[in-house]
C-alpha cells in the first residue's frame, strides 16, 4: 500500500502536476504563454497515452516489474531536468518522456496493487493508494508555495521538486523491487475455457466515458492557478488553489469507495462525473476566493475518485483481460488528455478568457457520465 501511494506522489503527484503551480511563474517570466503552455502540457499527455498504449503489449509479471522501476527513476530525473533549461523543444521532449513513465507507472502499479490486495482479500484499500496521487499534490504544493514566496525563481522550483520525488521515490522503489510476480501462466490447454472478449459494448461506453474524463477535467487542472492569478483580487491565492485540489484529492478516494458500496459502483461514478462537471464552472462564473475553493475542491474530491472506480469497474467488465483494459483505460484517459489543451488553447482566445474552454470541458464531463446510464440496466 505504501509503495503503490509513493509511486503515484512521484509519478502523478509531481511528476504530472508539479508543471501547474510552477506555470504562473514560467509565463510571468516570459519563458510561455498561454497557448504555448497549452502545447507543452499537451506533450506530457502525448507521453501518457503513447506509455499507456504500449503497456498494453507488455504481460510477462517480471517484464512488468522492470518497467515499473525504470518509469519511477525515470520520473524523478525528468522532473529535475526540467529545472535544468531554458529550451523549449527540450522542455516538449522532457514533458512527453514523463508522461510516458506517468501512465507506464500507473498501470503497473495498478495492476501489482490490485493483485495483492485481492490475494490478501484487501481490496477495499485500493482507495489509500490512490490518495497517493492527492498527497504528491498537497507536498509539492507546499514546496512551490514557500520557494515563491521567498521569490525563488521557476527553475530552482522544478529541482525542489525534483528532490522531493527522489525522497519519495525510496519507498516505491523498495515497494517495487521487493515484489515478487507470480511466474507467467502455463500454455493454455486445448480445451481451456476461451478468454474473455475485450471489446464489449459495456467495456467501450466505460473507456470512451474516461477519455471524456481526460478531456474534462485537464483544462482546469492545467490552467487553475494561471486563471486566478489573472483576477487581480485572487492573485496571491493562485498556488494555494492548487494546494486545495491536492488536500481534496488525498482522502477522497476513502469516500468514494464507500460510497460504491452502498449505492454501487455505477451510481458512484456517475454522481462523481456530475460533481466535476458542475464544479469547474464555479471559479470562471463566481470570481472569488469560496469560488475558487469549491471548484479546486470539487476537481480534487472527484478526479482520483473518478480515476480508481473507472479502473475497477473496467476490471469488472474485462474478467481476464483486466491487464490488458487497464492500459486501455489509461490510453483513452490520456487521449482526452492531449485533446483538452489543445482546444483549451484555441477557446482560451487572446484575453485569457477561461470561460469557453470550460464550459467545453464540463460539457464533455456531463456527457460522459450520460454515456453510463444504459449500464445501470446491466449492473
Amino acid at each position: 500500500m505504501i509503495g503503490g501511494a509513493t509511486t503515484l506522489m512521484v509519478a502523478m503527484g509531481i511528476g504530472r502536476f508539479l508543471y501547474t503551480p510552477i506555470l504562473p511563474d514560467m509565463i510571468a517570466d516570459g519563458l510561455l504563454d498561454v497557448p504555448s503552455a497549452g502545447l507543452l502540457a499537451s506533450s506530457n499527455f502525448l507521453g501518457y497515452f503513447v506509455g499507456a498504449l504500449g503497456a498494453a503489449f507488455f504481460g510477462n509479471p517480471r517484464t512488468r516489474r522492470a518497467l515499473l522501476i525504470a518509469a519511477i527513476v525515470v520520473s524523478v530525473l525528468t522532473t529535475l531536468a526540467m529545472g535544468l533549461t531554458q529550451h523549449e523543444l527540450t522542455w516538449h521532449a522532457l514533458r512527453f518522456i514523463s508522461g510516458v513513465a506517468s501512465a507506464v507507472a500507473l498501470v503497473f502499479m495498478t495492476g501489482f496493487v490490485m493483485e495483492n490486495f485481492a490475494a490478501a482479500s484487501r481490496a477495499g484499500w485500493i482507495g489509500w493508494v490512490y490518495g497517493g496521487v492527492g498527497i504528491g499534490i498537497v507536498l509539492s504544493s507546499i514546496v512551490i508555495e514557500v520557494l515563491q514566496k521567498q521569490g525563488v525563481a521557476w527553475d530552482w522550483q522544478w529541482l525542489a521538486g525534483g528532490m522531493l520525488a527522489a525522497l519519495l521515490a525510496l519507498p516505491a522503489l523498495y515497494a517495487a523491487i521487493a515484489n515478487q510476480p507470480a511466474p507467467p501462466a502455463a500454455p493454455r490447454a486445448a480445451d481451456a475455457p476461451k478468454r474473455a472478449r475485450l471489446f464489449t459494448l459495456p467495456l467501450v461506453l466505460v473507456l470512451i466515458s474516461y477519455g471524456g474524463l481526460g478531456l474534462g477535467y485537464v483544462v482546469q487542472a492545467t490552467y487553475l492557478p494561471t486563471l486566478v492569478r489573472t483576477l487581480p483580487a485572487l492573485a496571491e491565492f493562485s498556488t494555494l488553489a492548487w494546494l486545495i485540489v491536492g488536500l481534496a484529492a488525498a482522502p477522497s478516494n476513502v469516500f468514494w469507495q464507500f460510497a460504491a458500496n452502498r449505492m454501487g459502483l455505477l451510481p458512484a461514478l456517475i454522481l462523481a462525473y456530475l460533481i466535476q462537471a458542475g464544479g469547474l464552472l464555479v471559479p470562471v462564473l463566481w470570481h472569488t476566493v469560496p469560488g475558487t475553493v469549491i471548484g479546486a475542491a470539487a476537481l480534487g474530491a472527484t478526479l482520483v475518485g473518478i480515476t480508481a472506480l473507472g479502473l475497477q469497474q473496467a476490471r469488472l467488465l474485462a474478467g481476464d483481460q483486466a491487464p490488458r483494459a487497464l492500459a486501455l483505460m489509461t490510453a483513452s484517459f490520456g487521449l482526452g488528455q492531449v485533446i483538452g489543451p489543445l482546444l483549451g488553447a484555441l477557446l482560451v482566445g487572446p484575453n485569457n478568457d477561461f470561460l469557453p474552454p470550460t464550459i467545453m470541458a464540463s460539457s464533455v464531463l456531463a456527457l460522459s457520465a450520460v454515456m453510463l446510464v444504459p449500464l445501470l440496466r446491466k449492473r
